[in-house]
């Protein structure tokens, strides 16, 4: 699966939950399929598809138990962390400031996720979603499986 950072907020119509993810820049809006989250409770997050979008396992995401934040400078992340019963579980080797938090379970991290935000000792803090990885196009030459540098196994 991979995982891509994503900011959430909820809107409440009917009962639905959305999900507002920044996307490289770009907001897009997810809705939680309550049916696929119950089907799948205890064994990953919640269930979410782009609006207005097929639902298909490519457009399929899932939240996940961790959160990436970063504090501000006069912060101590630790200390942020334990408040809102996270844990820190790594540091990303590309942006020292930021620290990957997680919590119990992915439905705990959308209800903390809203009261990270409103933290004045956090600069920022982001929903890690995952999606589905499909196998991409694999060519008909014959000999494709005898290229060793590829290292693809069919």
């Amino acid at each position: 699966m991979r995982v891509f950072v994503a900011w959430i907020a909820f809107a409440a119509a009917a009962g639905a939950a959305e999900v507002v993810v920044d996307d490289g820049g770009l907001p897009r809006t997810f809705s939680v399929d309550q049916t696929e989250s119950d089907l799948y409770r205890g064994e990953r997050g919640p269930v979410l598809y782009e609006k207005g979008e097929p639902r298909a396992t490519a457009s399929r995401r899932i939240a996940t138990r961790r959160i990436a934040m970063v504090p501000r400078v006069d912060a101590d992340a630790q200390t942020i962390a334990s408040s809102h019963g996270l844990t820190i579980v790594g540091t990303p080797a590309y942006a020292p400031r930021w620290k990957i938090l997680e919590a119990t379970t992915a439905q705990a991290t959308l209800e903390i996720l809203p009261a990270l935000r409103l933290d004045d000792r956090i600069a920022s803090a982001h929903l890690l979603l995952a999606r589905q990885a499909s196998k991409r196009f694999v060519p008909n030459d014959p000999l494709f499986t005898n290229q060793w540098h590829l290292l693809n196994k069919l």
